[in-house]
């Protein structure tokens, strides 16, 4: 045995192990659990998306306190915080997710992610929920950023399953 010979095996069994690891086992558990009990499961998830299709475009911000970074430098050491009100129509908060996205500008066309983090839900009163976040800026410069607003359910697999999306 040499090194020629041993390394490409290693390396792709790794990568195997990773994907398994990584996407299909987990895949294979959820199918498992959504065909269990005569696929009760995937019945209410196929509810769930058509009501969550029906109301997605009923959201509404109802207030962003957001730092102004448009007219003002967030203060070295000071994190950034955000606090969004929803206005849920019928849609439980717990299916409602939102995170920021910070961006840095590369060129004039092109942006870079350089974090994103979700914002907690800290209360509901009737149909509007709250939404919080605290970042601490990890690198100085300048970032633009926005707020995504999805829909979550335990569930999905990915986000991309339903393919609804707001940007505040």
């Amino acid at each position: 045995n040499i090194i020629a010979e041993v390394a490409p095996v290693f390396t792709m069994k790794r990568m195997l192990d990773d994907y398994y690891e990584r996407f299909y086992n987990k895949l294979y558990e959820r199918g498992r659990t959504i065909k269990a009990k005569q696929f009760r499961l995937a019945s209410q998830m196929a509810a769930w998306k058509a009501q969550m299709e029906q109301r997605w475009n009923e959201i509404e911000v109802v207030e962003a306190k957001i730092f102004d970074t448009d007219n003002f430098a967030l203060p070295v050491g000071q994190p950034f915080e955000a606090t969004i009100q929803l206005h849920l129509d019928g849609i439980e908060a717990k299916h409602v997710g939102i995170e920021v996205a910070f961006f840095k500008r590369i060129t004039e066309e092109e942006v870079a992610l350089q974090v994103k983090e979700e914002l907690k839900l800290k209360g509901v009163k009737g149909h509007i929920a709250t939404y919080s976040c605290q970042v601490d800026p990890e690198l100085a410069g300048v970032y633009e950023y926005g707020f995504r607003i999805y829909p979550k359910h335990e569930l999905l697999a990915h986000r991309q399953d339903l393919a609804l999306v707001h940007w505040i």
